[in-house]
């Protein structure tokens, strides 16, 4: 509850009903390659208020349950949903939706500077990252960036339906 876990990292962790209650800048969970059952990270975000969660090594994050607010979703096969993501973002009007596909691929594509292991198929998007991404542009841009790559990743069936 409230922890401050700083630049703390779970590697290899198993996780499995464990609650994150409060707020939480950065989350960081490092699976372990070639052990998929170990790598179902069945953490409880229902209570939680997540800006970052930071993902790799294979960990499935479909498995997790998220806050109960609507804030957070995951999103699969990660390879292709980033640049379909950022692709329909950049032709969005706004500056919000730019600066967030320019981050999306940045972070989360194969051509990135420290690109994720290709075991890492899943990640987790927050209205709090587009808020941070976007320099806080105002709640009604927050919302409508974060609705649309909601948007976009349930019509390309790239959305992770609810964990547990």
């Amino acid at each position: 509850m409230n922890c401050k876990l700083g630049k703390f990292v779970f590697d290899s962790p198993l996780c499995d009903g464990v609650m994150f209650i409060g707020e939480y800048e950065e989350l960081t969970f490092r699976g372990t390659p070639r052990e998929p059952a170990r790598n179902s990270l069945k953490i409880d975000l229902a209570k939680a208020d997540i800006c970052w969660l930071h993902a790799d090594h294979g960990l499935d994050l479909t498995c997790m349950k998220l806050p109960a607010d609507g804030s957070c979703m995951v999103v699969t096969d990660r390879l292709r949903a980033v640049d379909i993501l950022a692709d329909r973002l950049e032709s969005e009007d706004d500056d919000a939706s730019k600066k967030v596909a320019k981050v999306i691929r940045y972070v989360y594509s194969n051509r990135s500077v420290s690109p994720l292991e290709p075991a890492q198929t899943t990640f987790l998007i927050s209205r709090r990252m587009v808020e941070d991404i976007a320099d806080k542009p105002g709640a009604k841009a927050v919302e409508q960036v974060f609705g649309r790559l909601r948007e976009i990743a349930d019509q390309e069936g790239y959305l992770a339906k609810e964990g547990w």
